[in-house]
């Protein structure tokens, strides 16, 4: 099923008309007061001036790419604490015990549909947009890291409720932990970005291999190619 979004739009009289649509689907103005929804691009509604809120699996073009500030280069090498993360499946994740394998992908914040983003201008924070589709990467490589021996982990500090609506809505196979509490971002200094008083990891991602970080990937950009990346340096890894 395609995902639903809001889009809030301004005709002649200043009115806000708000209303909900499938991802890839248009809104066409019928009269100043109304629009209605035909079956094609969003980018034809773009181009009649609608603004689109909450496009979650598109990756803007115009994204400001991060820069790396070196931190996370005292994490290659490290072995992961004996911490113990809710995970959405309703598992208590001890990161000192995962599978022998396993890849794990860090990300800010996802939006969800129908609601703003936590700032106005999370768009403009290098590395803050982009979590929904990193997401859908690591699920549409999901097989193929299986066939390696992977176990993949999303990781984040939203709460686990917070986090399950995304698993329910990409019907994920592989769950989330989260660091709601920041006991693993203090134990490990794992970078950070503070957004309306909130405190978000920055973008990366690790192989580990028995409990050690072996790979990492930071700064990430752009975030929908992070899972394809990573496949490859896990297939580059010897005993594969």
């Amino acid at each position: 099923m395609a995902e639903l979004f809001t889009v809030c739009a301004k005709n002649r009289q200043a009115d806000i008309w708000q209303g909900e649509g499938r991802l890839g689907d248009r809104l066409l103005r019928t009269d100043r007061k109304k629009m209605c929804w035909q079956p094609y691009l969003g980018e034809t509604a773009r181009r009649l001036g609608i603004m689109v809120i909450n496009e979650l699996n598109v990756l803007p073009g115009d994204l400001p790419a991060p820069e790396d500030d070196g931190g996370a280069d005292h994490l290659l090498g490290r072995t992961l604490p004996q911490l113990v993360l809710p995970a959405t499946d309703g598992s208590l994740v001890d990161l000192s015990e995962l599978p022998a394998r396993s890849v794990i992908f860090i990300y800010p914040r996802t939006g969800q549909p129908g609601k703003p983003p936590l700032a106005d201008n999370w768009n403009e924070i290098a590395g803050a947009r982009g979590c929904t589709p990193q997401t859908l990467g690591y699920k549409a490589l999901a097989e193929s890291f299986l066939a390696l021996g992977y176990q993949i982990y999303g990781l984040s500090t939203q709460n686990s409720a917070y986090q399950q609506e995304l698993v329910a809505r990409l019907q994920l196979t592989f769950p989330m932990l989260s660091d709601e509490h920041l006991t693993l971002t203090r134990s490990l200094s794992l970078p950070t970005l503070e957004v309306a008083g909130q405190t978000l990891l920055k973008r990366m991602s690790w192989l580990v291999h028995d409990g050690k970080i072996v790979k990492l990937c930071y700064p990430v950009f752009p975030p929908d190619q992070n899972a394809a990346r990573m496949l490859e340096l896990a297939r580059s890894l010897p005993d594969q």
